[in-house]
């Protein structure tokens, strides 16, 4: 960043990212994913060095805020504006008194190797013990990782990443619901369109394509 070179860089999931104004960020995957970007005025980024960047900062609220958004954003309700600015805020105050305590405990190869193995086994019961062996550890020492690492529980990110299926099932396919809903590890249809509205803010067919 900050040069004409280009420079990749891992996006962890659930992480937060600062590049300083006139940096360029292109990103692709092959697995598809979610971004949500802020331009923000210099006037709100006077406490924080703004000709550093910054990556993988994870923190569990600016999760929750990011979730909030995006259902309000799938659901296509207003935002507005003052909630926006408080969102920015609350940020922008993050940078300053967590960006040097943050550290991100998984490696890249070994998010990998998770993100796989739950996509390979979305439609299977699953549990900590063997998404810890997948990366050669404890169970106990897993989950405090993983919390550590992504923002939130294995639990938690086990379901938006069936929820994320889902929703592209729903939107890609003509597929039964309740098919859907068993290819995306549901218990069942009424289970799947709990998890989206709950998430997503939106039932399963206002997901779908016309």
């Amino acid at each position: 960043m900050g040069t004409d070179h280009r420079q990749d860089f891992y996006r962890q999931a659930n992480s937060f990212a600062f590049t300083p104004k006139g940096c360029d960020v292109f990103s692709e995957s092959a697995g598809g994913g979610e971004y949500l970007t802020f331009n923000v005025v210099p006037e709100l980024l006077s406490s924080i060095d703004t000709d550093q960047p910054i990556n993988k900062l994870v923190v569990g609220s600016s999760v929750r805020v990011a979730r909030e958004l995006r259902m309000r954003i799938v659901a296509g309700q207003l935002i507005e504006q003052l909630l926006i600015e408080k969102i920015i805020e609350d940020l922008v105050q993050l940078l300053t008194t967590t960006r040097k305590t943050v550290v991100f405990l998984f490696r890249p190869y070994q998010l990998k190797r998770l993100d796989e193995f739950i996509d390979a086994h979305i439609d299977q019961s699953l549990s900590v013990l063997m998404m810890a062996r997948v990366v050669n550890m404890s169970a106990g020492h897993f989950s405090r990782v993983f919390k550590a690492s992504i923002g939130v529980s294995p639990f938690d990110y086990i379901i938006q990443r069936r929820l994320s299926y889902a929703r592209h099932c729903i939107r890609c396919t003509r597929d039964d619901l309740s098919d859907v809903a068993l290819k995306s590890g549901f218990s069942s249809h009424a289970h799947m369109s709990m998890m989206l509205k709950k998430y997503f803010g939106c039932p399963p067919g206002q997901l779908r394509m016309k």
